[in-house]
């Protein structure tokens, strides 16, 4: 584990600094429904603020397993850490807050159950209400900034952007966070949330 906060000052003794052994996280990705173990999947880590906010996804840390267990470790105390599992076909899984010594040390197992989920699909209507092309599409879990009909900057930008087709049809993978569907496009821009989605899969440029 990391050690931080170590009280130091000039003495002519030595130190003895007592370093503890990190948390380590393994476990299963089976499919709810069947119970069988999925071969690929992918797994990072996040900080939870434990305060109602989204947690703060490392992408960074995002890797691809290969086989039917994962395993990770926490190396610091003072946060609180969730596990993020996406696999092809199912709905993304969270797993439970975990804290370095409290209470969690030594190894710890939790086993992901996913379930299987349709991707998101809509379609982008143009100002004059018909299916736009070229238009493109963010999936923005967080902050996003637009300026001049031009993504400015992004915030932990997960799914890379997508362009809608001849159709103005966009899709993304399943999502189970709150969500904003934002589009840019010359034309103008438009924006809706997880929870218009849901009512209608079409989002008008204005």
């Amino acid at each position: 584990m990391h050690l931080e906060g170590y009280a130091m000052a000039p003495t002519e003794e030595d130190y003895d600094v007592t370093l503890k052994p990190p948390v380590r996280i393994t476990g299963m990705v089976v499919d709810a429904e069947t119970e069988k173990p999925l071969d690929r999947f992918s797994l990072f880590r996040g900080i939870d603020y434990d305060d109602g906010r989204a947690p703060f996804w490392m992408i960074s840390d995002k890797r691809t397993v290969i086989g039917e267990r994962y395993e990770t470790t926490i190396n610091q105390e003072g946060f609180a850490y969730r596990l993020r599992v996406e696999a092809e076909g199912y709905m993304p899984e969270e797993s439970r807050l975990f804290r370095a010594y409290d209470p969690d040390k030594g190894e710890v197992t939790n086993d992901f159950k996913l379930r299987k989920a349709p991707p998101l699909i809509g379609t982008v209507l143009g100002l004059d209400s018909k299916p736009l092309e070229n238009a493109e599409v963010y999936l923005a879990r967080a902050r996003i900034n637009v300026a001049n009909r031009k993504i400015s900057s992004v915030e932990q930008m997960d799914s890379p952007p997508v362009k809608t087709d001849a159709a103005g049809r966009f899709e993304f993978p399943p999502e189970m966070e709150p969500f904003c569907l934002v589009v840019v496009h010359d034309q103008g821009i438009g924006m809706i949330t997880e929870m218009q989605f849901e009512d209608s899969q079409q989002i008008q440029i204005k």
